[in-house]
């Protein structure tokens, strides 16, 4: 019986030395996202005249603007492209009407990617600020469709020329940013930070669940970091599992079975350690879930989403 017991407190040893390892941080990425409603789209007007000139480009048109009110994008490029294309040699005021309706339906579409590429080759990077109409929306959709796509520098570096023309909306799309990607902490710092966000990032404090508290837990007993971020079912499961490897182990080195008590306890340090990550992972992605049902509901509120900013659409 001594045996057995000083088998089973070096198992115990064991496991509890490996779970002292430093557990690997978890990035923290929530899902902040607006979905528009076809009658959202529809809701601002135009900011450019329909075209008379010639009444094919004018078709042309108002067969990409209806497309493009009813959500189907990759109609409404097509036919915007093909009145670009009937524009050649024409006055560059009425392309660039063509190509910010192309980078619109892109932009709608959460093709990012393709919209801030195409505005790179397009000529409304040399539009002039007093006399194109949709100016501050395409600024709009250049700043927000390259943070998405990574391209941080280029956004802080239209971000303050944003600041120069526009200070109140350059406030907002910082602000936007910040909460999009889950930054509440450097939203508060900001000096247009508005005075309800500490009350919500309280709010959000008190509901949230600490990574490190469930990894403790589940060290302690295991399925209780999973109950800790409300798993219950997954809790029991862990709590059953380790239970029976674990007797597994003790009956088997009980009887002298040393080749398979070293099976069930490297079974049961696996589920031991996976256990325990594991609890970490539950509770944040249960503070990302949290996060995103706050962070949604401030930027729609609010109106901080980049598309709930443009003065027109289609």
């Amino acid at each position: 019986m001594n045996k057995t017991v000083l088998r089973l407190n070096c198992f115990l040893l064991l496991i509890s030395i490996l779970s002292s390892c430093k557990q690997p941080q978890i990035p923290f990425k929530p899902h902040v996202e607006f979905t528009p409603k076809a009658e959202s789209i529809k809701a601002g007007p135009s900011p450019f005249p329909l075209i008379t000139t010639a009444e094919n480009i004018a078709d042309e048109q108002r067969i990409g603007e209806t497309f493009g009110q009813r959500r189907d994008f990759y109609r409404a490029i097509t036919a915007f492209e093909r009145g670009e294309i009937l524009l050649r040699g024409s006055s560059l005021q009425t392309i660039l009407q063509f190509q910010y309706e192309i980078l619109l339906s892109y932009y709608l579409a959460g093709k990012y990617e393709e919209a801030f590429c195409y505005f790179e080759k397009s000529a409304l990077k040399n539009a002039v600020t007093n006399t194109f109409p949709a100016w501050k929306d395409m600024l709009i959709i250049v700043y927000d469709s390259s943070c998405r796509t990574g391209r941080e520098e280029y956004a802080q570096a239209l971000l303050k020329g944003i600041y120069l023309q526009n200070p109140s909306l350059a406030n907002k799309l910082e602000l936007y940013s910040a909460l999009r990607t889950g930054d509440f902490k450097s939203a508060l710092t900001m000096k247009a930070a508005p005075s309800y966000l500490k009350k919500i990032y309280s709010c959000y404090c008190l509901d949230s669940k600490s990574v490190n508290q469930a990894r403790m837990m589940n060290a302690l007993l295991p399925g209780a970091g999973y109950m800790y971020v409300k798993q219950v079912n997954t809790g029991i499961t862990a709590l059953i599992m380790n239970a029976v490897f674990i007797g597994a182990t003790y009956q088997f080195a009980k009887k002298n079975l040393i080749f398979p008590a070293i099976i069930c306890a490297s079974l049961e340090v696996g589920w031991y350690i996976g256990g325990i990550w594991g609890a970490g992972r539950a509770a944040a992605e249960y503070n990302e879930c949290l996060y995103e049902n706050v962070g949604n509901k401030i930027l729609e509120q609010e109106r901080l989403y980049p598309l709930l900013m443009l003065d027109y659409v289609f």
